[in-house]
């Protein structure tokens, strides 16, 4: 049987990210940046109590993927509003 994913086991098991050391880190936010999973990394450090045991910059970047997530649903919300039903606007992730 093949292993999981870093990112699986890391979504099964938050608490994984307390004990990746670098190279398990740059793993860890290249397939979250590929699966577009930063945003979601970032709050679940949060809600488990995580984030100040995780690295520096991997919490800037984790948290640098929730605000450009925030940023353009809101930038999807607004365009869909103003375009109304001229130019329907695709649903946002």
């Amino acid at each position: 049987m093949r292993p999981l994913p870093l990112l699986v086991e890391v979504l099964r098991t938050p608490a994984r990210m307390a004990a990746l050391d670098g190279p398990g880190w740059e793993l860890l936010l290249r397939q979250a940046r590929a699966a577009g999973m930063g945003a979601t990394l970032c709050l679940l450090a949060e809600e488990h109590g995580m984030a100040d045991a995780l690295p520096p910059l991997a919490w800037r970047r984790l948290c640098w993927d929730r605000t450009a997530g925030n940023a353009m649903r809101a930038r999807c919300a607004s365009n869909s509003a103003r375009c109304g039903e001229r130019w329907p606007v695709p649903a946002c992730p």
